[in-house]
């Protein structure tokens, strides 16, 4: 909470510098409309630089087209409100087709300011192009040079991490009984409310987290690298999965051999918890441990039966979760 509090000052100082910038020019200049410039800049400075100059391209484009229709509708219908009216209904029209409809407020506003002025003369054309492109270029120039977040991927995809390998810490306990929290032996119940608390944690944690490193990689104008987006969400489906296993987990409710053999390879996954780990070995081992069961004794009893399906469910979910690791790490560069 306090980062996106610190997000918004960050954004909304932009906004206060840019607008102030583009009057000042503006006024240098000797522009006709100065405060309108202001205006352009404080429409246009976006959360990300990205955004920001894509929403420039759009209102400048949108600006020519204005300035055509204005030439055809005020110099051949007058400056009338039904020649303004029907201007204002053919250019939203044009912006919805053309889909820059960011523009069309500003837009309209400096048709205005023609229509006020009840002229299309070249020297005011210029007048009014010249606020624009001030407007534009202050909140891309003011969004480049202050910077909106700090990149620090490498520790959010370390507390990720840390994340990741408690909630695989609490089922492996929880697969073979032991209930301890800061060691103090707990109920069941009670032990689950902390798996419960924690993966509420992790959820609002990678939401969170999504939001920044989307807009990390849009505040890089020259670098499409997407890695730790993919990362992101190849830890996002891996967290799902867990969340799965941990409800089948809470399932069980016997202890059989290959449930401490399940929650020991739990605790081999988290040793090996890397993220440069290509994880090969432990899908390997993985399977083979699913050899190992189907050549047990098969089960003498209902209960045993139900039990052993479910870890067999466990395991196979455990292979798909370090799958998602390995298709990551293979993924094409």
């Amino acid at each position: 909470m306090e980062r996106f509090k610190k997000f918004d000052l960050i954004l909304n100082v932009q906004i206060a510098i840019a607008f102030s910038l583009s009057i000042i020019f503006s006024q240098f200049f000797n522009l006709e409309n100065s405060i309108t410039a202001g205006v352009i800049t404080l429409l246009s400075i976006q959360i990300t630089k990205k955004q920001t100059i894509v929403i420039a391209i759009k209102r400048v484009f949108g600006f020519f087209l204005m300035l055509a229709l204005i030439l055809i509708f005020f110099n051949f219908i007058g400056y009338n409100l039904y020649s303004f009216g029907l201007f204002v209904f053919v250019f939203a029209i044009l912006n919805s087709f053309f889909n820059i409809s960011v523009g069309l407020a500003p837009n309209v506003v400096m048709a205005g300011h023609f229509y006020v002025k009840m002229s299309t003369e070249f020297n005011f054309i210029i007048n009014e192009l010249a606020i624009y492109l001030i407007g534009l270029t202050m909140a891309i120039a003011v969004n480049l040079i202050i910077p909106i977040t700090k990149k620090d991927s490498n520790t959010d995809r370390n507390k990720l991490d840390n994340h990741v390998k408690k909630l695989l810490l609490y089922i492996s306990d929880l697969l073979k009984q032991s209930y301890m929290i800061n060691s103090k032996v707990i109920d069941r119940e009670i032990y689950q409310m902390y798996i419960d608390k924690e993966i509420k944690i992790i959820n609002e944690f990678i939401n969170d987290l999504e939001i920044k490193t989307i807009r990390n990689f849009e505040n890089t104008l020259f670098n499409n690298d997407v890695y730790d987006i993919e990362y992101l969400q190849m830890r996002k489906k891996q967290i799902n999965i867990l969340t799965k296993i941990y409800f089948e987990s809470k399932r069980l409710d016997s202890n059989f051999e290959q449930t401490h053999v399940i929650s020991e390879f739990i605790l081999e996954i988290i040793d090996d918890f890397d993220e440069q780990n290509t994880v090969v070995g432990l899908i390997t081992k993985a399977k083979l441990l699913i050899s190992e069961f189907k050549s047990n004794d098969l089960p003498k009893t209902r209960n045993e039966f139900e039990n052993r399906a479910i870890l067999y469910v466990i395991m196979k979910d455990l292979i798909e979760f370090l799958r998602e690791k390995y298709i990551f790490k293979n993924r094409k560069l």
